[in-house]
């Protein structure tokens, strides 16, 4: 008896899905990661750390915050981060076109409730 084996998807194949049916779709090692659109608490903190950087960095110019951006890690690896710091450095490296292809200076991510989350959290 042989096993069944999942073939690993590409960032070529989320470029098929939906892109305004209000789900996030990302990749991880090859496995396909499916989230509702963020909740009012959610967004809420995301725009409080969202105003702290933009302020810091309108004093400091060392480079810029970005929200939901898409990073691609790899050709089995793209994620959407609620949001991206990106040096100046960095930036020049890896934001070359409407995403982000590498890893970028920082990545933070609002952990909603629920079991799915947790678990997603986990690997």
């Amino acid at each position: 008896m042989s096993a069944h084996i999942e073939p690993l998807l590409t960032n070529k194949d989320l470029e098929c899905l939906p892109r305004d049916d209000g789900n996030r779709y990302e990749l991880i090692a090859g496995e396909l990661y499916v989230s509702s659109s963020p909740g009012l608490s959610h967004q809420r903190a995301a725009g409080k750390i969202y105003f702290a950087f933009s302020k810091y960095l309108e004093l400091n110019q060392i480079g810029e915050i970005v929200l939901g951006i898409g990073v691609i890690l790899s050709d089995y690896d793209g994620v959407i981060p609620d949001l991206v710091y990106l040096s100046n450095e960095c930036r020049d490296e890896t934001a070359t076109g409407d995403w982000i292809h590498g890893a970028p200076t920082l990545v933070i991510e609002i952990l909603s409730p629920g079991s799915q989350n947790r678990k997603r959290t986990a690997n």
